[in-house]
């Protein structure tokens, strides 16, 4: 949705093509309410057709901003102590710990 939504807004886009997909998306809401699962296949599939090449921006709130910059220190004082730390694709505390052991061997070498 998000996707179309970004289609319809953006003025540089053809106004034929605006109207077909916005008709096509009010048919794919009738198609959902109506629980039409074969109507609401085909038709996403069209609407993609028509919105593949649209960018979705998001933007993050202040809040969330603050909250990586935090995040980021703590990140660069943990690597500065474990230089040689891998993050374990399987992030349990275990793991975790483990790597945090092998880095730290690592480093003391």
């Amino acid at each position: 949705m998000a996707k179309v939504n970004a289609y319809l807004s953006n003025d540089e886009n053809d106004e034929f093509d605006l109207e077909v997909v916005a008709s096509m998306l009010q048919r794919y809401q009738q198609a959902l309410a109506d629980n039409n699962e074969e109507r609401t296949a085909t038709l996403v599939k069209r609407i993609k057709t028509f919105t593949a090449g649209t960018r979705v921006s998001i933007s993050l709130s202040e809040e969330q901003e603050t909250q990586i910059a935090s995040d980021a220190t703590v990140l660069l004082t943990v690597f500065g102590r474990y230089p040689n730390l891998s993050i374990p694709r399987e992030r349990t505390e275990e793991k975790l710990v483990a790597s945090m052991q092998k880095a730290l061997k690592e480093a003391s070498k």
